[in-house]
């Protein structure tokens, strides 16, 4: 089993992939049938990255420093098309950017852009379409992104065509150290279940949350059920057609479909009708007495002037 992190930092998600693994199997077993790739630019990041999978007991890694959008083909790239899956939280926004780099991806011309060259604004997509060109025909993957991707101009159209984008998770904000926007879960598989076709599986995990010193935390066993069992609950989890995120021009910003109803308030006309008359000759009485009041002030003073 091939698993990469084309952004790998010090491989936290790799090395909690191996891990679930292990909860079932022994570590042996797993360790003679398991294989890492990562690449990572920060050199020292990716030896932490690396030393952490070899304490863990993970041996059979393949990792690359370099610019993952930059330099591909002669790094991780040479094993494009070859990955059962891919894990990954990718850098957000265009910071990371050196002068000119977006010009010089514009330039590549290769085969992870074939869906399109996204904005420069949508950098993330450019990491999603890098991690897509590293699977095999039947790999499947998952990415944390920044919840602008559901909804602003990107790849996702073609995806959503092509139908491998199997499940999207909205979180709350404040759930990371290293950003308190909020973020979402995107599923990627080229082979999906005849079950999951034509629709996208979400989950809008934004509002249910408990707050933890300053960082929010969800419910993970929830979560992690509802959405390998593809269990509908109101307001939390569920199927969307393709056809109704089509008709939402492709929007799949899971608040748009996946919303918990308010409970509609019962009104009686009569009787509001009885309170506004009561409420009515109630002011008008005051009104009667606070006049009365005023005469008399007025009064008391033409008096005192004329006594003067």
């Amino acid at each position: 089993t091939k698993v990469c992190d084309i952004t790998s930092g010090s491989a936290t998600f790799a090395i909690e992939f191996g891990n679930y693994l292990v909860q079932s199997t022994p570590l042996e077993e797993v360790n003679d049938k398991i294989e890492f790739y990562l690449q990572e630019k920060e050199g020292q990041t990716l030896v932490l990255g690396e030393a952490g999978l070899l304490l863990t007991g993970f041996e059979n890694l393949n990792a690359f420093h370099g610019n993952t959008l930059l330099n591909y083909n002669e790094n991780i790239g040479q094993f494009r098309t070859m990955m059962d899956y891919f894990v990954g939280n990718p850098p957000y926004g265009v910071k990371i950017l050196q002068k000119d780099d977006y010009e010089k991806i514009l330039r590549l011309e290769e085969p992870r852009w074939d869906y399109g060259y996204p904005p420069k604004s949508e950098l993330e997509w450019f990491f999603v379409q890098t991690a897509l060109d590293m699977l095999s025909e039947k790999g499947k993957g998952m990415m944390v992104l920044p919840l602008g991707v559901l909804f602003k101009k990107n790849s996702r159209k073609l995806m959503i065509e092509e139908d491998i984008i199997e499940g999207i998770v909205t979180l709350p904000g404040n759930m990371f150290q290293t950003t308190g926007i909020p973020t979402c879960m995107v599923f990627f598989n080229k082979n999906k279940d005849v079950k999951d076709k034509n629709k996208i599986f979400m989950i809008n995990n934004s509002e249910d949350f408990v707050k933890v010193d300053k960082y929010n935390t969800i419910d993970h066993d929830k979560l992690i059920k509802n959405y390998i069992e593809r269990i509908t609950e109101e307001g939390f989890s569920g199927y969307i057609e393709f056809s109704e995120v089509k008709e939402n021009d492709f929007n799949v910003s899971t608040q748009r479909y996946i919303f918990k109803d308010e409970p509609e308030e019962i009104i009686d006309i009569v009787k509001l009708n009885d309170d506004s008359i009561v409420i009515d000759k109630s002011i008008k009485l005051k009104g009667k007495i606070l006049g009365s009041i005023f005469d008399t002030v007025i009064a008391l003073q033409k008096s005192n002037i004329e006594t003067k």
